[in-house]
């Protein structure tokens, strides 16, 4: 009667419509039917089943009972594998202890079920739990009459996952010491093409790469991809195992900037999986974007679109066919993002636009969670083409609406938050609302310098960009005061930031430049002529080394120095300073006759209006243009994700 129970509706009908406690048929019939459900990834009605089965076994049989026992064992099983973490471990904790005592310590059943209850741990981030479950797991293992070696390895494997775990929250030293040792032990253990341990390499490489062990990760990396190739010859026995393993090295090489090295990487795997697959399989398009990104990375923009554009067409291609419509039309949806990234870049603003408004209309029928991550980007990106038009009303708008999405999104604290309040305190700047800046930045430092301080243990990348983010945002904080020319209160926040920048971040020439320059301004605007001086040289040493001479803020940065010299009748300096820029290459700079000290020779050469600038509000009224690229030194969205890595990845 109960040979062939087809499928869980069947099953229903048969246990509403039949007295089957204690029926040995009909509980066989229900567990290969359990169990042909979770070869199907049927967890969650596996465990349906199990759930209205295993107190009436119970109650028939007794706890104690063999068929009780696997029961409870398989429902675990099927709950843990359902995402039921806490379910599955409130099973499988009393019956280890159940097993133990009728089974003894080291039968396979009592071990089978302790590695459930280890999985659980791990599943629900109890690592120091599961890590003593693993290792106690080896040590019966080894333990039994014959031991087996096989389950061994797997448990090792799982140790050296567990410091993979430690790393990504936080605990990296412990992680990799952790994944050190495991690694070791399999290594000693197992041949070295051995799947449980090469699937291990990629984690201990990115954890060397969090502590700066470059060449213990490279060095790894490269082994790994020595072993897929040696398996076979060429591209091994596995293109698709081989093709990972060059994809890390890719990835290892972008992350350290070696561009030329990654993109090889890329392109070969692009290659592979065009011949191994089709030229719009998803594998293929991913290699394809990772090509694209690291052209991108490289500075070569116009290549990068060429590459994305080519992503989007073959996307849209296939959109009508693709099995899971709603996911592809996300992918391509983030193409349309990425893509209108990479136009900002080159100028095609109205490309951008037109990009990103076709996001916004098309997040129907996408996932909450996922719509508003798009929403947020988009908004984002439309404000900042908005405020390169000058279109600063709008460009608020749009970010302060990125930023609710990403405040609905995360944590107050999550760092890209603050990141996208650096953005929105840009147009609050730019239309002049200084006082909602100043409100806007003062609680966000608080909360990241919080996050700073609550973390114990922090990879050194991270705890670098938590301090940026502070520069970034006490950056705001000074403009606000120095836009209302409330100099001295911007005085002491700016030494904050370049203090910050030069000894904790040590980051590029090119962000430093900016607090200096206003820090300079704020100087010589408290008549502190001196100190000024020796920042705007700063600015324009600095310019020199990042743009070059003759640079459109090369030259800014030089004629705000000559000002200064002028106005403080330095005459010998300010010809000196004129003929010494000009010989590099620089444009010859004129002062208009003020009826002082004519100087320069030639008039189609660029000018110095000694004269204008001698009024303070003269110098506030050309602040705008003399600050075109001011306050966003750092600050644009590219920046950010480089600063913050949030390239989607």
């Amino acid at each position: 009667m109960f040979d062939d129970i087809e499928n869980e509706e069947e099953w229903y009908r048969l246990w509403k419509a039949h007295d089957l406690t204690s029926d040995a048929d009909f509980i066989a019939s229900t567990r290969a039917l359990a169990f042909k459900l979770e070869d199907d990834g049927g967890w969650q009605q596996a465990a349906a089943i199990y759930t209205h089965l295993l107190p009436v076994v119970h109650s028939a049989c007794g706890e104690e009972d063999l068929s009780s026992m696997g029961i409870q064992y398989d429902l675990a099983r099927f709950l843990n594998k359902a995402g039921k973490h806490d379910e599955a471990e409130a099973l499988a904790d009393p019956l280890v202890d159940l097993r133990e005592r009728i089974m003894g310590p080291t039968h396979q059943a009592t071990l089978n079920v302790r590695e459930v209850l280890a999985t659980c741990y791990v599943r629900t981030g109890k690592l120091e739990e599961a890590e003593a479950a693993y290792t106690l797991l080896l040590s019966l293992y080894t333990h039994q009459a014959e031991p087996d070696e096989a389950s061994q390895c797997r448990i090792i494997g799982n140790l050296s996952y567990v410091g993979k775990l430690y790393a990504d929250r936080g605990a990296v030293e412990s992680g990799y010491q952790t994944m050190i040792r495991y690694v070791g032990e399999l290594r000693a253990r197992v041949d070295r093409g051995d799947v449980t341990l090469t699937m291990l390499y990629p984690y201990l490489a990115d954890i060397c790469s969090r502590l700066g062990k470059y060449a213990e990760a490279e060095e790894t990396l490269r082994e790994l991809l020595i072993i897929e190739i040696e398996q076979g010859g060429g591209w091994g026995t596995n293109r698709n195992q081989t093709c990972f393993a060059i994809s890390e090295m890719g990835k290892f090489y972008a992350n350290r900037k070696r561009y030329p090295e990654a993109l090889a990487h890329w392109k070969k795997t692009e290659t592979a999986r065009t011949e191994q697959l089709d030229p719009d399989h998803t594998l293929t398009l991913m290699a394809k974007s990772h090509v694209a990104g690291t052209l991108a990375q490289q500075g070569d923009i116009s290549a990068a679109i060429s590459v994305v554009e080519l992503i989007k067409k073959s996307k849209i291609r296939n959109v009508e066919s693709a099995v899971n419509k709603a996911e592809f039309v996300k992918e391509l949806l983030e193409t349309y993002s990425y893509l209108a990234n990479l136009y900002v870049e080159v100028g095609r603003l109205s490309d951008a636009n037109h990009l990103l408004q076709e996001i916004l209309l098309n997040l129907d029928g996408q996932e909450p969670q996922t719509a508003l991550r798009l929403e947020s980007d988009c908004c984002w990106s439309l404000g900042m083409i908005l405020s390169h038009q000058n279109r600063l009303e709008d460009a608020r708008a749009y970010r302060s609406r990125a930023l609710s999405c990403y405040e609905q999104l995360f944590d107050p604290q999550q760092m890209m938050i603050n990141a996208y309040k650096v953005g929105l305190s840009c147009s609050l700047i730019d239309l002049e609302r200084y006082e909602e800046v100043e409100a806007l930045t003062k609680s966000s430092v608080g909360n990241v310098e919080a996050l700073i301080k609550a973390t114990a243990e922090v990879e050194e990348t991270l705890r670098d960009d938590a301090y940026d983010m502070v520069a970034s945002l006490v950056l705001m904080l000074a403009y606000s005061h120095y836009y209302r020319l409330n100099y001295a209160d911007a005085v002491p926040l700016l030494n904050r930031v370049l203090d910050m920048k030069e000894k904790t971040l040590k980051q590029s020439n090119s962000e430093m430049l900016n607090p200096l320059r206003v820090l300079g301004r704020c100087k010589m605007n408290l008549k502190e002529y001196s100190v000024a001086e020796a920042l705007f040289r700063r600015v324009v040493a600095g310019c020199e080394a990042e743009w070059g001479v003759g640079a459109e803020r090369t030259d800014k940065s030089m004629e705000e120095l000559l000002v200064l010299l002028y106005e403080q009748e330095k005459y010998v300096e300010f010809d000196k300073l004129i003929k010494a820029y000009y010989t590099k290459g620089g444009p010859w700079f004129e002062v208009i006759d003020d009826g002082r000290k004519p100087q320069g020779t030639s008039g189609d050469r660029l000018q110095v209006d000694v004269k204008e600038r001698d009024a303070e509000e003269a110098m506030a009224r050309r602040r705008r243009q003399v600050d075109v690229d001011s306050h966003d030194f750092g600050l644009d969205k590219t920046d950010l994700a480089r600063v913050f890595r949030l390239s989607k990845q």
